[in-house]
């Protein structure tokens, strides 16, 4: 990846409801790119900004702070001939203690890593965790129905 491509952003319009494409920012200004290719300077208070993670999905799609995503989670437990279940989860990603994480809409103490899970704490057994999956499926902003049927 470029160094250029890791710095990308995207803006919400809180007062159009309207995502955009952010080409920049400059004096208390976002730069966005409509969708008919304009470029045009907004005034950042009304923007909340997203930035791109790095990682995409399975499908190729960036995947940026804001975003929805289901993750399916192999899990096997940490005992010779024990049998591995899925777990699906719905999470929002955001940025946490160094990493990009999807917070489990149902159960915001619950986070998993994009990537690979080393152990779980908590509640559970301790078991060997790996994402297998990961899909975006929409973000917080334009698709609040996806949070709210959970």
């Amino acid at each position: 990846m470029r160094m250029n491509e890791r710095f990308k952003f995207r803006a919400w319009d809180i007062i159009n409801r309207k995502m955009y494409k952010c080409a920049g920012f400059l004096s208390g200004q976002v730069i966005i790119i409509e969708d008919d290719g304009k470029v045009l300077g907004k005034n950042d208070e009304g923007f909340i900004l997203m930035q791109f993670t790095g990682l995409k999905d399975k499908n190729g799609k960036e995947i940026y702070e804001g975003d929805l995503v289901r993750t399916i989670i192999t899990i096997k437990k940490d005992e010779p001939g024990s049998r591995s279940r899925k777990d699906i989860s719905v999470g929002t990603v955001i940025f946490k203690e160094g990493e990009y994480l999807p917070r489990n809409i149902l159960n915001e103490n619950w986070y998993s890593t994009i990537q690979t899970i080393d152990c779980w704490e908590g509640d559970y057994e301790p078991a060997i965790h790996r994402t297998s999956s990961v899909e975006v499926i929409g973000n917080t902003y334009e698709n609040l129905e996806l949070i709210l049927k959970g």
